[in-house]
């Protein structure tokens, strides 16, 4: 099998850019109950303002040139195709740090921090923080394209990401990632903790012990309040992960065909890559694969030290899982893709 590094184009050719176009403007929309709002989902005057955006005024050009600002490569790992960013810092010395995005996300999340992570002393930063950064786009989103075949799980993602970093010649990389990338820096901290020198998170999954008699012992009153309020989000905002997560071949024709429909939950720039790649089936497959291991971990100890940074969310504990958890705070803003919200490197 080969193990060559290529680089890759990125450009999006005007053909696609231009079918998009036409298939916004012939949208079918549905009819809303007067005075809804959002109650039973995507509020119907917000979506189509947001898709005439979308259709007129967004420069995609501009988006894909602060992409281009890095190198692009692909690679083959295990006949999975992987594309990946690979931004190396002129500092001697510098930590490679891999850093995995989220759903429904790709790289563009990160196309705030590269530059003060390889660079730090040109914004204000200290030179001894450097890292050499690598973001791979997970299998099933962006130009690493679909995945081919079943129990492509998160913990194949962190294998796969592992194997990337071996490839690239790093013994020794820090890991960083938040939401789907969270998990996948999780899973990697148990795969490959002989090189890992950390990892960094900010969103944290850490379900209670397994066989203990009172499981909420030393949960603090604030970790339980932030408890109740993602019980009562997973009540009743999770109903894409309950049809994703199980029957993603269904949901995928109507969004595969329909950017409208793509559109429908996440609001920000970084979506609109799924539509060029036609990733949202992929994405859906890749949760259903992943589905059983939101938890694992619960009877494994994270042998990594973990410096986590939060966004808006509880701690849950997570020194029952992470054994080595080393610092743990929230941040007061930023949600799913908190590098994109926020802009800075890990603090």
């Amino acid at each position: 099998m080969s193990q060559a590094i290529d680089k890759l184009d990125i450009t999006v050719s005007d053909d696609v850019l231009d079918d998009l176009r036409e298939r916004l403007a012939r949208t079918r929309w549905p009819d809303q109950i007067p005075n809804s709002a959002w109650e039973y989902g995507t509020d119907l005057a917000y979506l189509q303002e947001l898709c005439e955006y979308w259709r007129e005024k967004f420069d995609w050009r501009k988006q894909e040139a602060l992409l281009k600002q890095w190198d692009h490569f692909k690679t083959e790992i295990d006949g999975q195709k992987l594309h990946f960013i690979h931004a190396r810092s002129s500092v001697e010395g510098a930590l490679p740090l891999v850093i995995t995005h989220g759903w429904p996300g790709s790289v563009f999340e990160f196309y705030k921090i590269i530059g003060p992570l390889t660079d730090p002393e040109a914004h204000a930063g200290d030179p001894a923080d450097a890292f050499h950064v690598v973001c791979p786009s997970m299998p099933g989103y962006g130009w690493s394209g679909p995945t081919h075949e079943t129990g492509y799980d998160i913990r194949k993602v962190a294998e796969t990401v592992s194997k990337l970093m071996a490839r690239l010649g790093y013994e020794r990389y820090g890991a960083q990632g938040g939401d789907w990338g969270a998990i996948a820096t999780t899973q990697l901290g148990l795969v490959d903790a002989e090189h890992l020198a950390g990892i960094h998170l900010n969103m944290v999954i850490a379900g209670p012990p397994a066989g203990v008699e009172n499981p909420m012992e030393g949960v603090s009153p604030e970790e339980m309040e932030g408890m109740a309020e993602m019980g009562n989000f997973q009540k009743n905002e999770t109903g894409y992960q309950q049809i994703q997560g199980t029957k993603p071949q269904t949901l995928g024709y109507g969004l595969t065909d329909s950017p409208a429909g793509l559109d429908r939950r996440e609001v920000q720039d970084l979506e609109r890559l799924q539509w060029r790649h036609r990733e949202s089936l992929q994405q859906g497959r890749a949760a259903d694969q992943h589905h059983d291991l939101l938890g694992d971990g619960n009877d494994q100890f994270v042998d990594a030290p973990l410096l986590r940074v939060d966004a808006q969310r509880p701690l849950w504990s997570a020194r029952r899982t992470y054994r080595r958890a080393d610092r743990l705070r929230n941040l007061p803003q930023g949600d799913h893709p908190t590098a994109a919200e926020v802009g800075r490197g890990p603090v």
